[in-house]
C-alpha cells in the first residue's frame, strides 16, 4: 500500500476506488477510514463456546490495504469475475500467479502468488481466506468449472464446526 501511494501520487484508497473498484462496478468495497460511517456496515462479534460477544474494536487503517478493505459477497464476485476475465491483469501475470512457489529446499509449495492452490475430485481450487477481529472470509475460484464460491462470516473466532472455508468447500461439492 505504501509503495503504491508513493508511485501513483494518491492515497491507496484514492488509487484502488479510482484503478478497481469503480471501474469494475464494486460499489460497496473500499478501504476502511474511522471517520466514515458505512451504510448497512456489519457488526463483527466473537465466539466463546455458546457465549456471543461484540468484538473488540480494532483499527485497521494503518495496514495500508491489509485487514483494512471492507467488501460484500457481491463485490467480491465481481472482482473475481474480473480477475478471471483479464481486466485486471494479464493472463500471463495470472499464470505466474497460479504458479506453485518453489521452497529453499527444491519442494513445491501449495500457494502461488498470493493465492492457495489444491486439487479436490480432480478439480483445481485457486483461494484465500482471511480474518481479523469479528470477521472471517473465504473465497474460491474453480477455474474448469468457471465457479466463484465467496463466504463471509461477522464472527472470528467462529462458532464450533463452522467456518468460511468449511462452509466455501461445502457449497463446491454440491457444484
Amino acid at each position: 500500500g505504501y509503495i503504491v501511494s508513493q508511485l501513483s501520487g494518491k492515497t491507496l484508497s484514492e488509487y484502488l476506488n479510482e484503478t478497481f473498484f469503480k471501474p469494475l462496478g464494486m460499489e460497496n468495497t473500499g478501504l476502511y477510514e474511522t471517520n466514515i460511517v458505512l451504510d448497512n456496515e456489519a457488526q463483527g462479534y466473537s465466539m466463546n463456546g455458546a457465549s456471543v460477544k461484540k468484538a473488540d474494536f480494532q483499527e485497521m487503517s494503518w495496514t495500508l490495504g491489509v485487514g483494512s478493505i471492507y467488501s460484500t459477497t457481491i463485490d467480491l464476485y465481481k472482482w473475481n469475475e474480473a480477475i478471471f476475465n483479464g481486466k485486471v491483469v494479464s493472463n500471463a501475470t495470472l499464470k505466474t500467479a497460479f504458479k506453485q512457489a518453489i521452497l529453499n529446499s527444491g519442494s513445491k509449495a501449495d500457494y502461488g502468488f498470493g493465492w492457495f492452490l489444491s486439487t479436490n475430485r480432480g478439480l483445481k481450487f485457486i483461494q484465500h481466506s482471511g480474518g481479523v477481529s469479528g470477521f472471517s472470509a473465504y473465497l474460491e475460484r474453480q477455474r474448469e468449472n468457471n465457479l466463484t464460491v465467496c463466504v463471509l462470516f461477522n464472527t472470528l473466532p467462529t462458532p464450533k464446526g463452522l467456518s468460511p472455508i468449511l462452509n466455501g468447500q461445502a457449497i463446491s461439492e454440491f457444484i
